[in-house]
Order: structure tokens, then C-alpha cells, then sequence
């Protein structure tokens, strides 16, 4: 899983990757919990088995 955090849409400043969902997770909820309450957008990311990038949660989550 791949998380993103950016202060513009599209645009990522900061990036993870976790082999574990849960641990993608958990630090999506942190990074909410610092950076949430600005400009930011935080993204949650698959890559599926064909290469392609399927995002599964984002904050906020009409983003």
C-alpha cells in the first residue's frame, strides 16, 4: 500500500509504501491526526497486478 501526503492535490510531498494494510493504515489515521485539519490531501493507494493505481481512502474524503 502507498500513502501520499501533499499540500497540493496530485501533487506528493511526502510518501510511504507498507507490505502490511494495517500498518498503511494506521499511519494514514496519524497523518490525519497531524496534517488533517489544514490544506493538506492524504491518500491511500493500491497498485493492482496489472501496474494500474486504484486510490482506496483519501482525506478529505471528497478529495
Amino acid at each position: 500500500m502507498i500513502l501520499s501526503f501533499s499540500e497540493e492535490a496530485g501533487a506528493p510531498k511526502v510518501t510511504g509504501e507498507w507490505a502490511a494494510e494495517e500498518t498503511a493504515r494506521t499511519t494514514f489515521r496519524r497523518w490525519i491526526g497531524l496534517y488533517g485539519s489544514g490544506t493538506a490531501t492524504i491518500r491511500v493507494e493500491v497498485e493492482d497486478d496489472d501496474g494500474s493505481t486504484v486510490i482506496v481512502d483519501t482525506w478529505p474524503a471528497s478529495t
